[in-house]
């Protein structure tokens, strides 16, 4: 399995895996950032005896250690292809079943509900010409064209100024990008400089659609199975009473915004016995959250807890549709955040006013938060335990 993530001083570009029951036996993790490099195998013949088959995928080779007459080899291609469209049970199950396996893009299925950068590129050191960072633009469908079932158009803004594009494009079942507008190109260090089109030609976005289906360039995955299943739980509902549910942010001599009820209400949260908790705003163009929540508990673990929020479109409460696609897209694109190596650092520059928006405290120690991101020299390791890594939510 080759790694299919951003190279990274340290990490192998392949691993092996093997035994007779391989296929049973992969887990997600073994599985998760990793795509099928190259496969060897013992397939057994008519005559009853055994030869070595193999197949690399980047190549698209396929090749066994016998030799097979022309009509041989054309019927176990004809089989071998309608094996893979049409499958068949088999005594040892559905090939490799606990990967997700996708198809072949043969139409959209509009309207597009949100777009995300592909993982592989967050943290891969691409960036425009100006030197802003790819990880610190967003990416969405346009709002004068509607996706239809052979094309979706895309636009590249940097959250700061959102009326601006910075590149349009068209991209059609078949994965490939043709620029509208903007500029194309980008820059990773010393390197020759690239463009928008190859570099998401490479490492497609991954949009998702209405009916649930999600589209990695020309790779359509199905929507997850539902279940009819739901857990016994303990229903606290909140008292939004006196709270102007279509006001978002607070406004001069009034304390009934959304924002302020969310601070009120994170803040009087009682933390487990001898854990640290932090509260922090970081509201505006590029926000990690609307409010971030970060608790260490006394043994070291960490957990972050982004919170959006967004206005009602009525004073009355509901169901709307509308009002839901707007803040879980928010909440969607904030999962870049659980494998950006750079978080804690963006924590403390934001903190610190070295970065905008700038992360103001709500409730918690300043100075333990500080020391927690690296900016107490000599005092991060004694005054914390770091941990390997931390368990995020969203809320």
């Amino acid at each position: 399995m080759r790694n299919t993530f951003a190279a990274v001083p340290g990490t192998p570009a392949y691993a092996t895996f093997a035994g007779s029951g391989i296929d049973r036996g992969l887990r997600e993790a073994d599985t998760n950032g990793r795509g099928l490099g190259h496969a060897m195998a013992q397939v057994r013949v008519d005559s009853g005896q055994a030869t070595t088959a193999g197949l690399a995928v980047n190549k698209s080779k396929y090749w066994e250690t016998r030799y097979l007459g022309l009509r041989e080899y054309e019927a176990f291609a004809v089989d071998l292809a309608r094996r893979y469209w049409f499958p068949r049970p088999t005594e040892s199950g559905p090939l490799l079943p606990n990967i997700s396996k996708g198809e072949r893009t043969d139409e959209f299925h509009p309207p597009v509900i949100a777009v995300e950068l592909n993982p592989a590129l967050l943290g891969a050191s691409f960036a425009l010409p100006d030197g802003r960072p790819l990880e610190q633009l967003e990416i969405a469908p346009t709002d004068d064209r509607d996706a239809t079932e052979a094309q979706v158009f895309l636009r590249m803004y940097d959250p700061r100024n959102e009326n601006v594009d910075i590149w349009v494009a068209e991209m059609t079942v078949t994965g490939q990008f043709t620029t509208l507008a903007g500029s194309e190109e980008l820059h990773r260090g010393m390197g020759n400089p690239t463009t928008f089109n190859e570099l998401f030609e490479a490492h497609p976005p991954l949009i998702y659609f209405g009916d649930g289906r999600s589209t990695m360039g020309p790779v359509t995955f199905q929507p997850p199975r539902t279940e009819s299943f739901l857990p016994d739980v303990v229903l606290i509902p909140s008292d939004w009473g006196g709270v102007d549910i279509t006001r978002e942010t607070p406004r001069p001599n009034r304390t009934d915004s959304i924002h302020e009820w969310v601070e009120k209400a994170l803040s009087e949260a009682v933390p487990e016995p001898g854990a640290s908790r932090w509260v922090l705003h970081n509201d505006g163009g590029g926000e990690i959250a609307d409010h971030v929540v970060i608790q260490r508990t006394l043994g070291g673990r960490l957990s972050v807890e982004l919170w959006h929020s967004k206005p009602s479109a009525n004073v009355r409460p509901g169901a709307r549709v509308k009002d839901m696609e707007v803040v879980t897209q928010q909440a969607a694109k904030s999962r870049r955040h659980l494998t950006d190596r750079e978080l804690w650092n963006r924590i403390g520059r934001r903190l610190t006013g070295m970065e905008s928006p700038r992360l103001t405290l709500v409730a918690g120690d300043r100075e333990d938060l500080l020391a927690l991101c690296g900016l107490v020299p000599g005092e991060s390791l004694s005054v914390v335990s770091l941990p390997a890594g931390f368990s995020p939510s969203l809320t």
